[in-house]
């Protein structure tokens, strides 16, 4: 791998309605970044009903390497959400092939800008930098690892843990025992001095990728071949992992802490799920007999 300190970055991200974190994040990103010879930053912006257009407009004009596009009320020609976080990520891939084009980059970055990296730091980000054998690194956090719908792992999270939940509730009686089931109980901690762990795909709010690795073909799909929604980074990633190419999460790439996702796994909420999956299983049981 390029060191860090002679590297081109792209940073690229979607955006809607986050006006109150959008400034922070993007500040907080670039330092974490800053070792690097140089950094860009590009958004692509939807359906916001808040002020994020404005501080797009304020941080284009104090940034010369920062630029972002603005898609307006999207979801009046896009109705299902997942269809327009693809659309609007598959416009920033289009950004970074016809930017690098322009200009060798070296690693792409892709960061939400909602919060969620709110403990990013220059240690964490050089972190990556220790191995050599990445196509592309995700992040970790303090609590719990929250993004199990984009994570495929042979043995942690192999299937859209959405479906399952979908799956389970017919048996389970409710969603709040299926999702517990399917997504929540996957929601794992994963300490800092873990080894690095190999998946098919990952984010958790943020991804570093060779520039060589993300460019390749490849696009994100927010819906599957019946229109239902799926999450649009893993038929992505199936893109362009080619064979040879490794995805890590490095756990020392910790980039939050608890989250809207990972609250829910407080103790008494765990136990109370619990007992209702029990009382589920027993109704079930007694209906045989």
């Amino acid at each position: 791998h390029k060191p860090i300190t002679d590297s081109n970055i792209l940073i690229v991200g979607v955006a809607r309605n986050c006006e109150k974190t959008l400034e922070h994040d993007v500040l907080k990103l670039r330092h974490a970044f800053s070792s690097a010879r140089s950094i860009f930053h590009y958004v692509v912006e939807s359906d916001s009903e808040d002020g994020t257009v404005g501080v797009l407009d304020r941080l284009a004009a104090e940034m010369t390497e920062f630029a972002y596009v603005t898609h307006g009320r999207l979801r009046e020609t896009i109705a299902q959400r997942t269809a327009r976080l693809a659309y609007c990520r598959n416009e920033y891939v289009r950004y970074a092939r016809m930017f690098s084009s322009k200009l060798a980059v070296d690693y792409i970055v892709v960061a939400d800008l909602d919060g969620i990296n709110s403990l990013i730091s220059r240690t964490a980000v050089e972190s990556c930098w220790d191995r050599n054998d990445w196509g592309a690194c995700f992040a970790n956090q303090k609590g719990p690892y929250y993004d199990i719908w984009a994570l495929r792992h042979q043995f942690w999270s192999p299937n859209d843990c959405w479906e399952q939940e979908r799956f389970y509730r017919q048996f389970l009686g409710e969603k709040a025992a299926s999702a517990y089931v399917s997504v929540y109980s996957r929601q794992l901690h994963i300490p800092e001095n873990s080894e690095w762990i190999e998946v098919d795909s990952a984010y958790g709010g943020l991804g570093i990728y060779c520039a060589d690795v993300f460019l390749s073909p490849g696009e994100h799909v927010g819906l599957n071949s019946l229109g239902r929604e799926i999450c649009d980074i893993p038929p992505f990633h199936h893109d362009i992992k080619l064979p040879g190419i490794k995805f890590f999460i490095n756990p020392q790439l910790i980039n939050g802490g608890l989250n809207e996702h990972t609250r829910r796994l407080s103790f008494p909420r765990v136990i109370k799920l619990a007992f209702k999956i029990s009382v589920n299983i027993v109704r079930q049981s007694l209906a045989r007999i």
